[in-house]
């Protein structure tokens, strides 16, 4: 889980843990070792609203923005990739949940449901493309009618070879 020193929080506890997928399973990243280009990175990102938020914003419904690092790319299709990693997510309370994405080359904007327990994960896959040093832009969650229901995670730095 991500550790933060200065996150923006109001109303929202955020986490975001980078996960490596490697033959059939996902391992914790390192970010201490160089990724490898090519390599598939699931950035998993945890969204839990408040028990007063839950009972005062009547909305239930969260935008979450991940970032992508500039020496990586978007993969579109994370469903199998994350399959693939060994994520299998509850198809009905997952998918079901999620009512937009929009990819982007630096970021995924999901529009998802909280659900009734206040929780969300939310995942979100990236393949290294580049070498280089590069920030992992802070995963940024907010209330879809109300923004000043926010939290943010911090920047993480990855390297690549």
């Amino acid at each position: 889980s991500l550790t933060t020193s200065s996150p923006l929080r109001r109303g929202r506890e955020r986490s975001r843990t980078l996960l490596r997928i490697r033959g059939g399973t996902t391992e914790a990243l390192d970010l201490s070792r160089p990724l490898r280009k090519g390599e598939l990175v699931v950035s998993e990102v945890k969204v839990r609203r408040d028990k007063q938020d839950l009972k005062t914003v009547p909305s239930r419904f969260v935008v979450v923005e991940d970032g992508i690092p500039s020496l990586g790319r978007a993969v579109d299709e994370d469903a199998a990739y994350l399959a693939d990693g060994g994520i299998r997510p509850p198809e009905e309370s997952y998918w079901a949940n999620i009512k937009e994405t929009q990819r982007h080359p630096d970021k995924t904007v999901r529009v998802a449901q909280v659900l009734p327990t206040g929780e969300l994960i939310l995942y979100q896959v990236w393949q290294v493309a580049f070498s280089g040093r590069a920030t992992v832009p802070p995963a940024r969650a907010y209330d879809m009618y109300d923004e000043s229901i926010q939290g943010n995670t911090e920047a993480q730095s990855v390297r690549a070879e």
